[in-house]
């Protein structure tokens, strides 16, 4: 009998179908990026048939994090739910948070991040874009960049991914994370932030970048390869 079940699904039928067809879990734990309101659903199914309690535990990180347990997880539901959790998240994770009882408390901090990440992404390809139309030798621009204060883990590794691509005929094979998968992100935030009544202007400008990427082939390529939403310059 499972104690812990931990889950990584974004279509709600599914998550009802595990949880009936796994009795006896006392936690369900959804690690995946979708709204509040669907976490809610899910949660409603999973505690009114008294299959488990339910904890929402988003994830921040990539591949590397996820297989050198440096994941950050963002946990909402109770106190007691999340203890028992803890130990799986410390093998699973650099850190662990519990950011309030309700699911919205942990999905709407992990759009906020996704909302940090794609938003620098977007404006690290749009500066590249200047340098290359401007005549600004980017590699050099990206080895200042990479001096300063401004520089940062994320910037470092896409940087170097966008500038593979572009070297690769505009080709970004490795999907580390891919294009789509930022932009659905996006479009959550944005869908949030209209529940909300927040203002996501530059978000909802970021988002279009990424649909303009996905148009162009890159929809299951690294997003990197937003990189390529800035046309080539003409020769």
């Amino acid at each position: 009998m499972r104690e812990i079940f931990i889950v990584l699904l974004i279509d709600f039928y599914t998550h009802t179908h595990v949880g009936k067809e796994n009795p006896g879990v006392i936690t369900y734990v959804e690690m995946s990026t979708i709204d509040a309101q669907t976490s809610e659903n899910i949660k409603m199914v999973i505690e009114r048939d008294q299959l488990a309690e339910y904890l929402a535990a988003p994830v921040s990180g990539g591949q590397k994090d996820a297989k050198e347990g440096e994941l950050l997880i963002l946990a909402a539901g109770s106190e007691r739910s999340y203890e028992k959790c803890l130990g799986d998240f410390e093998k699973m994770g650099k850190q662990s948070w519990l950011m309030g009882p309700e699911c919205k408390n942990a999905t709407d901090a992990k759009m906020a991040l996704q909302i940090m990440m794609g938003g620098q992404a977007a404006l690290l390809a749009e500066c590249l874009s200047f340098c290359e139309y401007a005549g600004v030798d980017e590699k050099v621009w990206f080895d200042v960049l990479d001096k300063g204060v401004m520089m940062n883990p994320l910037l470092r590794s896409v940087g170097n991914r966008m500038f593979k691509g572009v070297e690769n005929n505009r080709q970004w094979p490795q999907t580390l994370f891919q294009t789509y998968l930022q932009q659905k992100d996006l479009k959550l935030a944005i869908e949030t932030a209209e529940k909300v009544h927040c203002e996501v202007p530059v978000t909802a400008a970021v988002h279009q970048r990424y649909v303009k990427a996905s148009r162009k082939g890159h929809a299951n390529e690294d997003f990197a390869s937003l990189r390529d939403a800035y046309d080539e310059k003409k020769k």
